[in-house]
């Protein structure tokens, strides 16, 4: 780990750690989530000269850093938003134990993943579930900044920023591909979920490989780079089901 410069604040020293681990920073009011800066998170930076000016002038600032560049961030909101994702992974038949940084909020997690390209999108899994992200576009509040609540964001003691940023798993890019979700880019497929008696494979984003379709299927959709799955099922005669957030079929091959 870097050591900063000694003569910023506690916070402004972790500032300074974070932006050497090439994560820009930017200062927000003490304890509190609403940008210091003009231009809100779009001042933020690595530049160990700004970090310290920001700092200097303002030593309780909390700690905002953006998403979408190197990180994103799963935002789960307390009981409700774990729950929601304890449901999910029983859905899926599927145990998760996060591999990457995790930090503590107010009364919740934020689980940190290598960037995905997608934006920022409230709760994912439907109404009220709890379960916010922040990708492009977005800022989360990083440790050890004080929430305005009065007590201190903290990683995880087995889990801090150090460790390497897991890709998004499946069960999760297949809520950023929900029809329905504003952190997606395109909108215009749904998840899919195969199942047969062998094993569960999930489709995340409507659209399969096209070395995987059988020839026949190969040739009917030759125009299509990546074919479209419920094209494929519709050709099968495939009646796929809706089964919570995702759609289920039969395995089509």
């Amino acid at each position: 780990m870097t050591t900063p410069r000694s003569e910023t604040s506690a916070l402004g020293q972790w500032a300074q750690i974070y932006a050497t681990e090439g994560w820009p920073v930017f200062p927000l009011v003490p304890r509190d989530k609403v940008p210091l800066t003009r231009t809100g998170f779009k001042a933020a930076t690595i530049d160990p000269d700004m970090i310290e000016a920001w700092w200097r002038s303002e030593p309780n600032a909390n700690i905002g850093a953006t998403t979408g560049h190197a990180f994103d961030v799963l935002d789960v909101d307390g009981d409700k938003g774990l729950a929601t994702l304890r449901k999910i992974w029983s859905e899926l038949g599927i145990t998760y134990r996060h591999p990457g940084p995790l930090s503590f909020t107010g009364k919740g997690w934020h689980m940190f993943f290598a960037a995905t390209g997608s934006g920022n999108g409230a709760n994912l899994a439907g109404p009220d579930t709890k379960i916010d992200f922040r990708g492009n576009g977005g800022y989360v509040v990083f440790p050890p900044s004080i929430h305005p609540l009065g007590h201190s964001y903290q990683w995880d003691p087995e889990r801090n920023f150090e460790l390497p940023l897991p890709e998004a798993p499946d069960w999760l890019t297949t809520l950023l591909s929900r029809d329905d979700n504003p952190a997606r880019q395109d909108k215009a497929h749904k998840p899919v979920i195969f199942q047969n008696a062998a094993y569960e494979a999930l489709v995340t984003g409507g659209f399969i490989p096209k070395d995987q379709l059988p020839r026949a299927f190969q040739e009917r959709h030759k125009r299509f780079e990546r074919p479209d799955i419920l094209q494929v099922c519709a050709d099968k005669g495939i009646a796929l089901r809706r089964r919570s957030h995702y759609f289920v079929g039969s395995c089509p091959y």
